[in-house]
């Protein structure tokens, strides 16, 4: 892989379910614990297609508030300025 890209990825282009690589309470996590990080995960094919690249988004949710609150950077969700990460194979 070279350089990652951050784009905006429409939800049809999506191709197999989504998995969750890492997740982290930011609570309680150090910045040691997100330098490095070794994770196996399984992805499921939806259709039959090819596969470019590997998509990452993430998911925030404030839980320790009055009103819990959250939002995603998911194809399937509203777009955000943060928009998705490409990783082509």
């Amino acid at each position: 892989m070279a350089e990652p890209l951050v784009d905006t990825v429409a939800k049809n282009q999506v191709v197999t379910d989504y998995c969750t690589v890492k997740s982290v309470d930011a609570t309680h996590f150090t910045r040691e614990e997100c330098k490095h990080f070794k994770e196996k995960f399984v992805l499921t094919m939806k259709k039959n297609d090819y596969i470019h690249a590997l998509v990452a988004h993430f998911d925030v949710h404030f839980t320790q508030c009055h009103k819990p609150l959250g939002f995603s950077t998911s194809p399937d969700c509203p777009e955000t300025h943060w928009k998705q990460t490409v990783m082509y194979l």
